[in-house]
């Protein structure tokens, strides 16, 4: 469905002159903002009968302020796609308050995904190859978002403001979409 619905919208923009080459890629490009789209209103849909619809986009902001240039888990499936990303993101209200019960132990978390970012390859989709250049850019933009967001999670627990937490959730669900893409796929035989 959502590919239809991208088909539709290219042609559309092909009809009046828009898109002149790699139609393809258009799709997808489509097809994957769509899939952001309805992932994200799902999740401020479920987060704010909670009342955590600002954590919600703090912590979207912080996971993909990390997990562009870290990379991740890439699901086959739309569907699976935005199960999956739901299903993260509801987890990062859960994470919210564990960080905030666990207080004083927030920045060791802090510290090992730190750790893992600094000594970790990005993960490279198949779907988005990158030369060598690239791959250094993506890392040092990585290091620097990671730098900022670590300045701005330690300042919000030295002042006892409870903002840190969804900030650290971004980057734990970052870190952990990552590991998970590093293990090998199972195949069926």
């Amino acid at each position: 469905m959502i590919h239809n619905i991208s088909i539709k919208i290219v042609n559309l923009l092909s009809k009046y002159g828009s898109i002149q080459k790699s139609r393809e890629v258009y799709i997808y490009g489509t097809e994957c903002f769509i899939n952001e789209m309805i992932g994200n209103l799902l999740l401020f849909c479920i987060a704010l009968p909670l009342h955590q619809e600002w954590q919600i986009f703090i912590w979207l902001f912080s996971f993909l302020s990390i997990r562009i240039h870290l990379g991740g888990y890439h699901a086959p499936y739309h569907w699976l796609c935005l199960t999956i990303s739901t299903f993260v993101g509801i987890s990062s209200i859960f994470l919210n308050w564990i960080w905030i019960f666990i207080r004083n132990y927030s920045i060791l978390v802090l510290f090992i995904c730190d750790i893992y970012i600094l000594f970790t390859k990005a993960v490279v989709h198949k779907n988005h190859p990158m030369t060598q250049k690239k791959l250094h850019r993506e890392r040092f933009l990585l290091l620097i978002n990671t730098f900022l967001i670590n300045i701005i999670v330690i300042v919000f627990l030295l002042s006892h403001n409870n903002w840190y937490a969804p900030i650290l959730s971004g980057i734990f669900c970052s870190v952990v979409m990552s590991i998970v893409a590093k293990f090998p796929k199972q195949t069926g035989q």
